[in-house]
Protein backbone atom coordinates (compact mmCIF):
# COMPACT_ATOMS: atom_id res chain seq x y z
CA UNK A 1 0.00 0.00 0.00
CA UNK A 2 1.66 3.31 -1.10
CA UNK A 3 1.50 6.15 1.48
CA UNK A 4 -1.02 8.30 -0.65
CA UNK A 5 -3.49 5.37 0.08
CA UNK A 6 -2.83 4.86 3.86
CA UNK A 7 -3.10 8.50 3.91
CA UNK A 8 -6.07 8.36 2.40
CA UNK A 9 -7.81 5.87 4.28
CA UNK A 10 -6.71 7.33 7.37
CA UNK A 11 -8.61 10.88 6.22
CA UNK A 12 -11.86 9.08 5.33
CA UNK A 13 -13.49 8.63 8.46
CA UNK A 14 -12.80 12.93 9.22
CA UNK A 15 -14.14 13.71 5.79
CA UNK A 16 -17.34 11.91 5.97
CA UNK A 17 -17.51 13.42 9.82
CA UNK A 18 -16.63 17.25 8.20
CA UNK A 19 -19.51 16.42 5.39
CA UNK A 20 -22.10 15.57 8.02
CA UNK A 21 -20.82 18.57 9.68
CA UNK A 22 -21.41 20.84 6.36
CA UNK A 23 -24.64 19.78 5.79
CA UNK A 24 -25.92 20.13 9.41
CA UNK A 25 -24.75 23.82 8.48
CA UNK A 26 -26.31 23.83 4.62
CA UNK A 27 -29.33 22.46 5.72
CA UNK A 28 -30.10 25.14 7.76
CA UNK A 29 -29.37 28.15 5.54
CA UNK A 30 -31.74 31.03 6.24
CA UNK A 31 -34.28 31.84 3.61
CA UNK A 32 -32.66 35.63 2.80
CA UNK A 33 -29.47 33.81 1.96
CA UNK A 34 -31.14 30.81 0.11
CA UNK A 35 -33.64 32.92 -2.35
CA UNK A 36 -30.95 34.93 -4.19
CA UNK A 37 -28.60 31.60 -4.67
CA UNK A 38 -31.62 29.57 -5.95
CA UNK A 39 -32.68 32.77 -8.14
CA UNK A 40 -29.18 32.77 -8.97
CA UNK A 41 -28.10 29.51 -10.35
CA UNK A 42 -31.66 27.50 -10.50
CA UNK A 43 -33.46 25.14 -7.62
CA UNK A 44 -32.12 21.96 -9.19
CA UNK A 45 -28.28 22.74 -8.74
CA UNK A 46 -28.95 24.74 -5.38
CA UNK A 47 -30.21 21.68 -4.02
CA UNK A 48 -26.99 19.51 -5.53
CA UNK A 49 -24.08 22.04 -4.89
CA UNK A 50 -25.15 23.45 -1.19
CA UNK A 51 -27.72 21.84 -0.20
CA UNK A 52 -26.45 18.35 -0.37
CA UNK A 53 -22.77 19.62 -0.64
CA UNK A 54 -22.10 17.62 -3.75
CA UNK A 55 -19.50 19.63 -5.42
CA UNK A 56 -18.28 16.94 -8.11
CA UNK A 57 -21.83 17.73 -10.15
CA UNK A 58 -20.06 19.36 -13.13
CA UNK A 59 -22.99 20.42 -14.73
CA UNK A 60 -24.17 22.75 -12.23
CA UNK A 61 -20.76 23.73 -10.77
CA UNK A 62 -20.07 24.55 -14.56
CA UNK A 63 -23.31 26.79 -14.42
CA UNK A 64 -22.61 28.19 -10.93
CA UNK A 65 -19.57 29.29 -12.19
CA UNK A 66 -20.58 30.73 -15.34
CA UNK A 67 -23.09 32.62 -13.24
CA UNK A 68 -20.68 33.85 -10.50
CA UNK A 69 -18.26 35.41 -12.84
CA UNK A 70 -20.78 36.95 -14.75
CA UNK A 71 -22.67 38.23 -11.90
CA UNK A 72 -18.80 39.48 -10.92
CA UNK A 73 -18.35 41.28 -14.17
CA UNK A 74 -21.27 43.13 -14.13
CA UNK A 75 -21.04 44.11 -10.27
CA UNK A 76 -17.10 44.98 -10.78
CA UNK A 77 -17.99 47.08 -13.79
CA UNK A 78 -20.64 48.88 -12.19
CA UNK A 79 -18.35 49.61 -8.90
CA UNK A 80 -16.01 51.22 -11.51
CA UNK A 81 -18.09 53.66 -12.92
CA UNK A 82 -18.79 54.82 -9.25
CA UNK A 83 -16.22 57.88 -8.85
CA UNK A 84 -16.69 58.34 -12.34
CA UNK A 85 -19.77 59.76 -11.39
CA UNK A 86 -19.70 60.56 -8.09
CA UNK A 87 -16.30 63.31 -8.73
CA UNK A 88 -17.48 64.85 -11.74
CA UNK A 89 -14.53 66.58 -13.99
CA UNK A 90 -13.20 69.88 -12.00
CA UNK A 91 -13.69 72.22 -14.56
CA UNK A 92 -17.53 72.02 -13.86
CA UNK A 93 -16.81 72.27 -10.14
CA UNK A 94 -15.12 75.61 -10.93
CA UNK A 95 -17.55 76.14 -13.88
CA UNK A 96 -15.39 77.01 -16.46
CA UNK A 97 -16.94 75.56 -18.98
CA UNK A 98 -16.26 78.53 -21.61
CA UNK A 99 -12.85 77.19 -21.66
CA UNK A 100 -14.18 74.11 -23.20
Amino acid sequence: MSAIHSAVSLLIPHLAKADIQVTAITHNIPSFLRDPAVALIGEKCYTVLVYDFDITHSECLKYALSKGLGLGIVLGGSIVKIPQVSYPCPCIRAKLIDRL
